[in-house]
Parts: structure tokens; C-alpha cells; sequence
């Protein structure tokens, strides 16, 4: 984890006793018999709750009713990543909360709110790393200025926790800590991980060097995406996409972020094409938690995974969100193309393409996209 992540565990660990703080990684489970330790933890995690819920109802409120933005802003924590993150006591959670703010409110009329959400991106970044992704948003709307503040907001978080540390050592170890982290989840196949690199992990050894091509291609076309992309909440689905392909962090915990994305896409105010209902599905696939139907049927499921040589899952969700995840950035993929040879063939240049969309929305504020709070 980085310092910042470190900083807030060390904050928590002062209110439970130094022998559970300093206990090891194999007996952490002592710490669900802690009152003490499970209290911090509900407390933690209901504000974590509440203030995700308030973001949302802020969000929603300048698009929908104020009876809509309740029960939106309520059923989004019902959501599987983001309970399996509230189970799981994972910092996603809070690192994820912090990249919506930024995300629907980083177009705010208010001067402090915008600065704020820079804050915000920032202090994502300080927790993981990769939700610092969303910033190319600001590079896409050309807000040079906007993204020289978040970067440097960036480095703050990043770089004065190291001072409560050896400084050099401790910024040695954490990229030690990465490169370990990275290796040790390569060439594995996992239920649940949305890389397109677990389609050559299973397949095996000898596909990984066309699967590290795969990779790096589909990375790029993702970045091209956010800046191609005909709706702003394909363009947060395609840097989303950059985070979650990422093998070594693509898991469960980081479906999280799908939720972003989503949000936007259910209070888009333009009219509703045959692609948008085949999204839906895509999305409650992916978000809604599916029940395990076949769990009374474990022989032969077991059987029929065994012949697959694949490990056996009982999740539902996990099962489907490869294919649903990789199936919708194709389809984001082929929408951005067409919207360039759509410009194309309309005689407007790459260059002016971007500046219209953007004159465009300037324009109508009111119709886009999280652009107020």
C-alpha cells in the first residue's frame, strides 16, 4: 500500500491494543473477536456508506426528482463489488468514493467544489495509485490548468506521508512492494479478474508473449477511447477499463469502480439507442448480485469445471465478468470509431472534432453530464 493508505491504518490500529496492531498477516483474524476492532470497522464503514449515498444524491438531484435521487442514491450500496468491498473491509471502498466526487463533480460552476474534486482525485490516487486514471478526463476537456493542480495535490498526498517514514527506504520498499505484487499474480487464472490477460493465462505458457500484446493493445485503444468516445460515460468506462485490465489489480475489489461509470450512464439525458439496453444488461451482469443457482448441484458443477480445467467458483458475478467486461469495451471500442469516420466523412478534422464537442457542451451546462452539485 502506499504511505497515505499506511498512514489511515496506523490512525485506526491507535484505538485497538498494540498486540492485535502488531499481530501478523496469518493471524489477522484474531481481530474479528476484538469488540473493539469491529466497532471501529461498522463505524468506518456506515460513513463510508453515508457519504457515498450523499454524493450520489447530489449528483442525481440535478438530473432526476429529489424522490429519484433518494432511491437511486439507496440502491447503489446494494451493489455486489461494493458490499463485497464493505465484507471484505477493503480500502477500494473509500479510494472509489473518492474518485466519484472528482468524476461527477469536477465540472462544478463552483470554483471550490471543482478544487475540491482535484483534492479528491488526488487522495483516491494516494490510497491506490490507478484511480489517478481518471484524471486524463481533464486532459480530454483540454482543463490543462485543472489537471497541473490535480497533479500536484497528487504528489503531496504521494510524496509528505513518506516523511513519517525513512523516506528513501520507504519509497524503495513500496516499489519493491509493486514489482512483487505484480509478479507474483502473473500467469495466474482467477474467476473474477477482468483482464483480457486471464484469457492467455488460462490458455497457457505459450500464449503469454500474444497476451501481453493483447494487453498492451487494448490499453491503448481504451486511453484512445476516452478521448473518442460520443458520451461522457463511455469515456469514464474506458479509463474504468484501464484500471481493471490491469491483472495484478483486476479482481472483485475493482469491479468497484464500475459503478462510476454506470451512475453517469443512467442519468444521460440523451435519447436511448437499441446499444443502450444491451449496456444495461452488460451493467446488471456485472453490478446487480446474482444468486447461485446451481450451488444444491455442486457434483456435477464440479465435474464440468474439472473438464474445463478451470478452479471451481461458486460466484456468479465472478463467473460472468470477463466476458461482460471485455464485450462492453468492444462495443464502447467500435461506438468510438464510428464517431471518428462519422466526423470524418463530415469534412471535420481531428482537432476541431474535440473543440466542437466541447463549444457544444459549454453551451447547454445544464445538459451535461455531472456538471453541477
Amino acid at each position: 500500500y502506499p504511505p497515505l493508505a499506511n498512514l489511515l491504518f496506523f490512525f485506526f490500529s491507535r484505538f485497538i491494543s498494540p498486540s492485535l496492531a502488531e499481530s501478523s498477516f496469518d493471524l489477522r483474524l484474531a481481530l474479528q473477536k476484538d469488540q473493539r476492532a469491529i466497532m471501529i470497522y461498522l463505524l468506518f464503514a456506515l460513513l463510508c456508506v453515508v457519504i457515498f449515498s450523499l454524493i450520489l444524491k447530489n449528483y442525481y438531484q440535478q438530473k432526476n426528482s429529489r424522490a429519484t435521487a433518494e432511491v437511486l442514491s439507496f440502491l447503489f450500496i446494494f451493489f455486489y463489488p461494493f458490499y463485497y468491498c464493505v465484507e471484505r473491509g477493503n480500502i477500494l471502498l473509500l479510494s472509489m468514493i473518492a474518485s466519484a466526487f472528482f468524476v461527477f463533480f469536477h465540472n462544478s460552476p463552483s470554483q471550490k467544489i471543482r478544487e475540491l474534486s482535484y483534492v479528491s482525485l488526488a487522495f483516491a490516487a494516494g490510497l491506490k495509485i490507478y484511480p489517478a486514471f481518471f484524471g486524463v478526463l481533464l486532459l480530454v476537456e483540454k482543463k490543462y490548468k485543472a489537471a497541473l493542480h490535480a497533479v500536484l495535490y497528487g504528489l503531496l498526498f504521494f510524496f509528505v506521508p513518506f516523511l513519517f517514514y525513512d523516506f528513501g527506504a520507504s519509497l524503495f520498499q513500496l516499489i519493491d512492494n509493486l514489482l512483487t505484487f505484480s509478479q507474483s499474480n502473473k500467469a495466474v487464472f482467477s474467476f473474477g479478474s477482468t483482464s483480457i490477460m486471464n484469457l492467455f493465462y488460462y490458455l497457457g505458457d505459450k500464449y503469454h508473449s500474444l497476451g501481453v500484446i493483447a494487453f498492451a493493445l487494448s490499453e491503448v485503444i481504451a486511453l484512445i477511447c476516452a478521448f473518442l468516445a460520443p458520451q461522457k460515460w463511455q469515456r469514464v468506462f474506458a479509463l474504468t477499463y484501464l484500471i481493471i485490465n490491469i491483472h495484478s489489480v483486476s479482481s472483485t475489489y475493482a469491479a468497484i469502480f464500475l459503478i462510476i461509470p454506470f451512475a453517469i450512464f443512467i442519468s444521460a439525458e440523451t435519447k436511448k439507442q437499441n446499444a443502450d439496453w444491451v449496456y444495461l444488461i452488460l451493467f446488471c451482469l456485472l453490478l446487480l448480485p446474482l444468486p447461485c443457482v446451481y450451488y444444491y448441484h455442486r457434483d456435477w458443477i464440479l465435474a464440468f469445471f474439472e473438464m474445463l480445467n478451470l478452479p471451481y467458483s461458486s460466484a456468479v458475478n465472478k463467473l460472468l465478468a470477463w466476458p461482460c467486461v471485455q464485450f462492453m469495451f468492444l462495443l464502447v471500442a467500435l461506438e468510438s470509431l464510428m464517431n471518428l469516420i462519422a466526423a470524418k466523412k463530415r469534412g471535420i478534422t481531428l482537432s476541431s472534432f474535440f473543440y466542437k464537442k466541447r463549444k457544444k457542451q459549454t453551451k447547454k451546462p445544464a445538459v451535461t453530464e455531472g456538471s453541477t452539485i
